[in-house]
């Protein structure tokens, strides 16, 4: 890797989720996503763009890159903001489950390694860990604890 030059890449992202299983219940803010990947220097950013189980997000990242000659560690912080169906509680005394629209802001940290091979497709891997807002509005309770593992495989255009 030659850390001059911009790196711009796509990639595929097997994600993870957040979920909070309440009886039979799932609830998800995170999944898979399409990456956008920018770096140069010892800066690297990424654009995910998840898909929730019957929703969308975007989750944003800015990272430290630590350069060697064949790949390199990341670490750093995001936002992400989702919104995705789920199951909630219609109220006290008398619960009757209904679906309805989730939203989950999270802000939170993440790292993990890159390695890069000669023709530019590389492997990632690391997890994001943040703390989800939604846990505040939304009608069921959801784990306010956002993790989404990363495990993408992807190009980079030199």
């Amino acid at each position: 890797m030659n850390p001059d030059k911009f790196i711009f890449g796509f990639n595929a992202n097997l994600g993870g989720f957040t979920a909070w299983a309440w009886g039979s219940y799932l609830e998800t803010g995170s999944g898979p996503s399409l990456s956008l990947e920018f770096s140069r220097g010892n800066f690297n950013s990424e654009i995910n763009f998840m898909v929730p189980f019957a929703g969308f997000g975007t989750l944003i990242t800015f990272n430290y890159f630590g350069h060697s000659r064949i790949g390199g560690g990341y670490i750093g912080g995001g936002i992400g903001y989702s919104f995705y169906e789920a199951y909630g509680s219609s109220g006290y005394p008398f619960f009757r489950y209904e679906r309805y629209i989730a939203h989950s802001l999270t802000v939170g940290l993440n790292g993990g390694y890159k390695f890069v091979t000669r023709s530019g497709v590389y492997f990632r891997t690391g997890a994001f860990v943040g703390f989800d807002f939604g846990c505040y509005w939304n009608r069921s309770y959801t784990m306010p604890i956002y993790i989404k593992p990363d495990l993408a495989i992807g190009w980079t255009m030199r």
